[in-house]
């Protein structure tokens, strides 16, 4: 009996050291759920300002600045459009980034002590942990393994689907000495100023456009809470199912170990004595 009892105190005592830590990496998540908020509110209002600014400066050009605007502005293929927006985005998601990486560590660290402990339980106890389906060949090491890609931030893929830039070829156009709009023309000095102002107003408009449409879908991404984070924080996805399956585990725990209680209290009240049958006494008897 006394090992049975060794072993409940054992499974109790790391029951709740371990409820406490997870209620600690879960407060740990909610407070980052806040902080992704926030960042998403600074994306959202950058980008709206980005984008505008854009369409005012495009708005302002003339024939004779258009192309600088271009180069300035919109880079080859739009890559000076995309490395802003990408470098905003890592600034407001990579000290997010960070804080789930340690989140992640800790969490590790936690499991790896519990692992160690769990070891020195006994028969009886790693019988009821393996009850409880708490450890098993694979689980602790799995739940481990799940959280080592959050320790590393490898930037963001926006994956953005609308990218009406790539027929912008900066460089050749500049080489041939073409401006960027009316490349289809042959001749551009052959077209009267009248004509030349038409198409150059229908571009500016095009490319307003673009700028509009290019907005709305990075709006799209910010205002999808999940799709959000399945963008720019995918591990934390892992973390929480990781910290959930081991919720769930020393709730199952607890519970084989009240069964194991009151294992022990029967048998400790049958050695008492204190576990009888009253027998009623025959009738007629005084």
């Amino acid at each position: 009996m006394p090992p049975a009892k060794q072993a409940l105190q054992d499974i109790n005592r790391e029951m709740e050291y371990l409820n406490k830590t997870l209620e600690k990496r879960r407060k740990e998540i909610q407070d980052l759920n806040k902080e992704i908020s926030q960042a998403r509110i600074h994306l959202r209002e950058f980008i709206i300002r980005y984008f505008s600014d854009l369409i005012i400066q495009v708005s302002g050009t003339s024939l004779e600045t258009f192309n600088d605007f271009i180069k300035r502005e919109i880079g080859d293929k739009g890559i000076n459009i995309e490395t802003k927006v990408q470098n905003e985005f890592e600034r407001q998601t990579q000290g997010i980034s960070n804080e789930i990486a340690k989140i992640g560590t800790t969490f590790n660290a936690d499991m790896s002590s519990f692992e160690k402990h769990a070891g020195t339980f006994g028969r009886i106890g790693i019988k009821l942990l393996e009850q409880s389906k708490f450890i098993n060949a694979t689980n602790i090491k799995l739940a481990r393994d799940g959280i080592v890609a959050v320790g590393k931030f490898v930037g963001i893929d926006l994956a953005l689907k609308f990218k009406p830039w790539g027929a912008v070829n900066l460089a050749g156009s500049i080489n041939k000495g073409l401006p960027l709009i009316g490349l289809a023309f042959e001749a551009w000095d052959s077209y009267n100023k009248y004509r030349k102002q038409q198409e150059f107003e229908k571009a500016k408009e095009e490319m307003k456009s673009n700028f509009d449409r290019q907005k709305q879908e990075i709006l799209d991404l910010i205002n999808d809470e999940t799709r959000f984070k399945q963008t720019c924080f995918p591990s934390v996805f892992e973390l929480e199912k990781c910290i959930q399956e081991c919720e769930e585990s020393v709730k199952k725990t607890q519970e084989c170990a009240q069964g194991l209680e009151k294992w022990i209290q029967t048998g400790e009240d049958f050695i008492k004595g204190e576990d009888f049958i009253e027998v009623e006494p025959e009738r007629g008897m005084n």
